[in-house]
């Protein structure tokens, strides 16, 4: 006898499997089989039969013991049966971002069961495991990879590519048949070199504003704005830039729009695309600021925009865009109630003759703006913005633009040309050719601002040095410079800089600046030292040119050679060489004259400032500003600045003892009663002494040979030590 069991979905046997049995005890009368351990694997869900087979090979027949025993069965109708369900997915699964190249997985497993997980990318499709089938981490289902299969409860899954939606599908495993699977998932974070496309109106920097992609094709919700190191940025909707921001390569879509806040810059390192007209591109300015661009493209169209403040004030301009037109009432020459109906004023200037030439006469033909020229514009109206590159073939300024500059004309001021800065960014003056062989007999750029500030404005030239860094000139700045000789000039994409204002103080001042006004409005003077300068008109020093407002008062320095300066450069201090100040009287009335700044080239100098139409002698460290009465007309040179040098030990106290040389006479300032004056030549020798014996200011002629001595001064209070220079 032969004793097995079988198993299979049908009652009566059909297509079932048999297999040996084994006994397992013996329980009188009885006797009892079992089948093996883990001997069946189901393939199918449903009721599966089962059912003892005993075949008698002598007695020549058959029996089947289903449920209960009972003889003489020899045919099979099974009824004993159990139910094979399908295997649960795993619970609870999910999937979080933890950088650009990694997303952390978690699961609960089903039954203790074993979980496999594939991944693709959400543009893939998947492949089932084939039931049955082994496989292990690595292999590849259709466009799927298995990246987990295990007994665990948690994975990292690395490597990934940023910018990208996966999905991962987990399984339960036993026996290698599988679960239906379940679907999660998630975007690996945004990385700084991806591609960056707008998907809704906003602000550069709010990372919601941007979706983003690694390869182009799945684009998923940033988590950062894009920046430099960025692919490639696409404007798909209306951007505000409110921020500084540098791009690699940028495109704006037909339709769309990206505009630069007032104050603030973008750079575009690589290609700039603008497939949306002027309208795509806005450069905005306001009272706060203008905004900057530096790109390197051709052909690219933009609206740029020029805030001036005030009414009928003065303004340098220069267009940031090719073939912008001039004449245009609703822009640059509109409509009031000047003369001829008109409501401004439009210049060029010509150099040889020194004159400004008036845009309304037609004669000028004054029609377009030049790149890389200067005009001096001003409104009826207060207030006004006006625009560049409205036109449809009005493409920014970009790379070489040639201007050339002359010196045809005569006098102190030949060679003074007009140029502006051509591009819709700032330049950096200090990027130009500033030696000696320059096509410039100076270092400035000559740039008319106006400035209110504690109440008082200041309209005239400020004076940008191009001998020190960061020498900015905004964007669409016109500024004079004065040129050596008829010459091209050209603007390169290298001086370009963003330049936040229209004028930009020199940083690290340590000269001296000196300040007039009138209450209303203020004028200033410099005066630095630099050991290669000389007391004549050099390359160091900057003209002075007026301004165009006549309330103005204008301040100046005259050089040794009679030449009114701006900013006067000298080589040292001496007592005896006072600086000749110039000022211009606009009305009658009360002024004061003022130290604005005294930087670390002049904190040991005492400054005297002479009145010649007075006769007054004013100590301007000690006792503040000068306070005058000045009447237009009067002479304007009248004053002398004189340089004292502070004593031994004078930085704690105020000084008692000052002195200083003007015309071989030595002036001495003694607060006390007692002094003693002694003066030595340069072997120490003793030459001259005297007693000062009265307190105040007092002239002590020097009847010496010329050359230079050795003041020594001592009163009870301090003791001070300076050298002269008699002539």
């Amino acid at each position: 006898m032969t004793v097995s069991y079988g198993i299979g979905k049908s009652t009566d046997g059909t297509d079932w499997t048999w297999r040996a049995a084994e006994f397992h005890q013996y329980i009188d009368p009885n006797r009892e089989w079992k089948s093996k351990a883990n001997e069946q694997q189901f393939t199918s869900t449903g009721n599966w039969y089962y059912s003892g087979r005993f075949v008698w090979t002598d007695g020549g027949y058959t029996e089947y013991a289903s449920a209960g025993w009972a003889e003489n069965r020899t045919s099979l109708t099974a009824t004993s049966y159990f139910t094979v369900t399908a295997l649960s997915n795993p619970t609870s699964p999910s999937a979080t971002a933890a950088s650009s190249s990694q997303i952390n997985l978690s699961w609960t497993q089903w039954n203790d069961k074993n979980v496999m997980i594939l991944r693709k990318k959400s543009n893939q499709s998947w492949t089932e495991p084939t039931q049955g089938v082994s496989y292990a981490v690595d292999d590849n289902i259709g466009d799927a990879v298995v990246v987990y299969n295990g007994a665990g409860t948690s994975f990292n899954s690395v490597s990934l590519a940023s910018s990208t939606e996966y999905n991962y599908k987990f399984y339960s495993v036993n026996n290698d048949y599988y679960s239906e699977g379940t679907v999660v998932s998630e975007s690996t974070q945004t990385a700084a070199t991806d591609r960056f496309r707008s998907k809704v109106d906003g602000n550069w920097t709010d990372a919601s504003t941007w979706e983003s992609s690694s390869d182009n094709s799945i684009w998923v919700s940033a988590t950062l704005s894009p920046s430099s190191t960025a692919t490639s940025i696409i404007i798909a909707n209306a951007v505000i830039l409110t921020t500084d921001e540098t791009a690699s390569a940028l495109t704006i879509n037909a339709l769309k729009s990206l505009t630069i806040n007032a104050g603030k810059s973008l750079t575009v390192n690589d290609a700039l695309i603008n497939n949306a007209g002027a309208t795509g591109l806005v450069i905005k300015s306001d009272a706060n600021g203008t905004g900057s661009l530096k790109h390197n493209s051709d052909d690219v169209l933009a609206t740029v925009q020029r805030y001036m403040s005030g009414s009928e004030t003065w303004r340098l301009v220069s267009s940031p865009v090719d073939n912008q037109v001039i004449i245009d009432v609703d822009n640059w020459t509109p409509t009031g109630n000047y003369e001829g109906g008109h409501g401004y004023d439009f210049y060029a200037y010509n150099e040889a003759s020194a004159t400004w030439l008036n845009q309304k006469v037609g004669a000028n033909n004054i029609t377009n703006f030049t790149p890389g020229q200067g005009y001096l514009v001003s409104f009826e109206a207060a207030n006004q913005t006006k625009t560049f590159g409205d036109g449809v073939e009005n493409y920014l300024n970009n790379g070489d633009v040639v201007i050339a500059v002359t010196k045809n004309g005569s006098g102190d001021y030949a060679g003074a040309n007009l140029i502006g800065n051509p591009y819709p960014s700032g330049i950096d003056w200090n990027q130009v050719d500033h030696t000696v062989t320059s096509l410039f007999e100076d270092t400035y750029a000559y740039v008319y601002d106006r400035e209110s500030n504690l109440g008082q404005t200041y309209e005239g030239y400020r004076l940008v040095d191009g001998s020190s860094p960061n020498a900015y000139i905004a964007p669409h700045q016109g500024f004079f410079v004065i040129a050596k000789a008829n010459a091209d000039f050209t603007f390169t994409n290298a001086m370009r800089a963003h330049g936040g204002t229209f004028y930009k103080s020199p940083q690290n001042f340590e000269g001296l600046k000196l300040k007039v006004s009138n209450g209303n409005y203020f004028d200033e003077a410099s005066i630095d030292l630099y050991q290669s300068s000389t007391y004549n008109r050099d390359r160091f020093d900057g003209l002075k040119f007026f301004s165009n407002n006549s309330e103005m008062p204008n301040l100046y320095t005259v050089s040794k050679d009679d030449i009114l300066l701006a900013i006067n450069k000298i080589p040292e201090i001496m007592m005896d060489e006072p600086v000749n100040m110039g000022l211009t009287i606009p009305t009658d009335g009360d002024y004061e004259l003022s130290i604005s700044q005294q930087g670390a080239n002049f904190e040991n100098n005492v400054l005297f400032l002479e009145d010649l139409l007075t006769g007054n002698r004013h100590d301007m460290t000690n006792d503040g500003a000068y306070s005058f009465t000045a009447s237009e007309g009067d002479d304007p040179n009248r004053f002398l600045l004189h340089f004292g040098v502070v004593g031994i030990g004078e930085q704690e106290q105020a000084p008692t003892l000052q002195t200083y040389l003007v015309d071989n006479r030595l002036y001495v300032n003694n607060s006390l009663e007692q002094a003693q004056l002694a003066v030595y030549d340069l072997q120490g020798r003793l030459v001259a002494e005297q007693s000062l014996n009265t307190a105040g200011l007092q002239a002590l002629p020097l009847e010496l040979p010329a050359g230079v001595y050795i003041v020594r001064l001592n009163n009870a209070s301090e003791s001070r030590v300076v050298k002269i220079n008699v002539q």
